[in-house]
């Protein structure tokens, strides 16, 4: 089976999906800052029907670098 057929096979088996060029959406609920680091708590909007809560560490003190 080729690259391309497998591709559609995985696509059926997904069903519908969201089209490929709609903007991604977060929402930033909240930032706390810790030893080193940063957490921020998102919702990710990605299909435009429901959202996604998400997590988002990064590294404390790189701000505009």
């Amino acid at each position: 089976m080729d690259t391309n057929s497998r591709r559609q096979q995985l696509y059926g088996l997904l069903g519908d999906l969201p089209e490929r060029d709609r903007p991604i959406q977060a929402r930033k609920h909240f930032e706390e800052e810790f030893d080193g680091y940063i957490l921020e708590k998102l919702s990710l909007d990605l299909n435009g029907i429901e959202t996604i809560p998400a997590f988002f560490v990064r590294p404390a003190g790189l701000e505009g670098q």
